[in-house]
């Protein structure tokens, strides 16, 4: 069974606090085995790679058993916060993947400047008071 989980963090960069999130998957026997799963990939990726370097605490938000993709597919996760979107640092599929998974982005990951991202669909533009 397929397993997907987002976590949140705290951490530590230049004596400032910062916080984040991030979705891991691992494929168990059931839930408890995914915590377990989890834990070692967790672990695995703060000893030996980078992306954890800052990071202090790590929160489980939530699990998803997947058992099956629907032909429409689902959403899998959803989170808000009041205000404007702050300066932030993204990645997707840490690490050597090419043999499991490929990442596909609109915006070029070869860039290491800021870029700013087009919305993908506008269900109401905040400038056309006529929406």
């Amino acid at each position: 069974m397929l397993y997907l989980a987002h976590f949140s963090f705290d951490g530590e960069y230049k004596g400032e606090p910062t916080h984040g999130w991030f979705t891991c998957m691992v494929e168990a026997d059931d839930i408890e085995a995914s915590v377990d799963e989890f834990h070692h990939l967790i672990n695995k990726l703060q000893k030996d790679e980078d992306i954890f370097q800052f990071v202090t605490k790590v929160y489980l938000e939530d699990i998803i058993q997947i058992r099956q993709v629907p032909e429409e597919g689902f959403l899998g996760h959803y989170s808000s916060s009041p205000g404007e979107a702050p300066p932030s640092i993204a990645t997707t599929c840490w690490g050597d993947t090419d043999s499991y998974c490929e990442s596909f982005s609109p915006i070029s990951s070869d860039n290491e400047e800021a870029q700013e991202i087009e919305p993908f669909i506008v269900f109401r533009d905040d400038k056309d008071p006529s929406n």
